[in-house]
């Protein structure tokens, strides 16, 4: 006859070292696994970012197909006389200053979004207020403003989120404001830019990680003859053609990303004390205030710049409709010739 209980004492589990053991290699292995999926799911935000990309350049061959033109950079200000300079920021107030990615949206499925700046603001880059009809002053406001009696765009028009205009990689409403950029149009060589804030909450506005390339300063076509050699694909009230664009446009920045602003310049290159994003009203943006000089100045001056969430790179829509993945090391030069259309140096995305 067996006694039972002399085999059951035989039986013995996992001591506590051992368990300590294996936790550790589990967490050994979590550790070697985790930057591999970080990278991967960062690839592939990348990925979906490029497309993103890919889908405004695309919208913009379709209204160029359609107008024989690129859109407007934005429907800005516009001189009463035409052989004289002026700031973008002295007459804001009379004209609708919607941007270039309003102008897209029939041809990214967002019709229903579009359809109420086209009712209800001046979208005709050749119209101005100036002589317009006390009855259609309104149509010349600008898209946040009812003055004049003009309808309210504001909300909800102006407030929608759309996943289109964002990097997967970024999350431009995680700040409190929201912001457009103003390019001026003067001929003095300073940066002639300012901006305008909105929101008091990261809901209000809709947010955008991608804008026009302005070119240097973004220059008038009026501006002297070196700062308007400069000038790039989106401006106000432009209207460029393909033939315009003589350096060719496998060379020619269209669209590039865009994070916002920061508190200061330490700030910008650590990706943290983001203060504003930019509106997908937005004009297009400047490449002069990329320019390393800007590193000293702590002031408004260093935010307003192109940038990525990616690291290293920034993803860039061409005029010929390619993306190209272009680094944030890239030389300043090269980088100011890119985003010019005709400045007759054909310059080519370093291999």
């Amino acid at each position: 006859m067996h006694d039972e209980s002399l085999w059951k004492g035989k039986r013995r589990g996992f001591t506590l070292v051992e368990l300590l053991v294996v936790i550790a290699i589990i967490g050994i292995l979590v550790g070697l696994l985790l930057p591999a999926v970080q990278a991967a799911r960062e690839a592939a935000r990348r990925m979906q970012c490029q497309n993103n990309v890919k889908q405004l350049a695309l919208a913009c061959h379709n209204f160029e197909s359609a107008f024989k033109s690129f859109p407007p950079g934005i429907v800005g200000p516009t001189e009463s006389n035409k052989n004289t300079d002026f700031r973008w920021w002295d007459d804001y107030a009379n004209s609708p200053n919607i941007g270039h990615l309003v102008f897209l949206m029939p041809y990214l499925e967002m019709a229903a979004i579009y359809q109420p700046f086209s009712d209800n603001r001046e979208l005709n880059v050749n119209k101005t207020y100036h002589g317009a009809s006390t009855s259609t002053l309104p149509r010349f406001t600008p898209w946040w403003s009812t003055a004049n009696g003009a309808v309210n765009v504001r909300s909800p028009n102006s407030q929608y989120r759309i996943p289109a205009f964002l990097c997967p990689s970024d999350d431009p409403y995680k700040n409190s404001m929201g912001e457009i950029v103003m390019t001026g149009t003067w001929t003095n060589p300073s940066p002639a830019i300012g901006h305008l804030t909105f929101g008091s909450t990261p809901t209000q506005y809709g947010r955008t990680n991608y804008v026009g390339c302005t070119g240097r300063l973004g220059g008038h076509i009026k501006s002297s003859a070196f700062y308007a050699r400069y000038n790039g694909i989106f401006g106000n009230r432009t209207k460029t053609k393909f033939a315009e664009i003589t350096d060719g446009t496998s060379n020619t920045f269209a669209l590039g990303e865009v994070t916002g602003t920061y508190t200061d310049w330490d700030a910008f290159n650590r990706r943290s004390g983001r203060e504003r994003s930019f509106l997908w009203h937005h004009n297009g943006l400047p490449t002069e205030l990329h320019d390393p000089w800007y590193e000293q100045n702590t002031s408004w001056a260093h935010g307003y710049r192109f940038s990525s969430m990616h690291t290293g790179i920034g993803n860039w829509g061409m005029a010929d409709g390619s993306v190209q993945a272009v680094s944030t090391n890239i030389d300043f030069e090269l980088f100011v010739r890119l985003s010019a259309k005709s400045d007759g140096e054909q310059a080519g995305l370093p291999d």
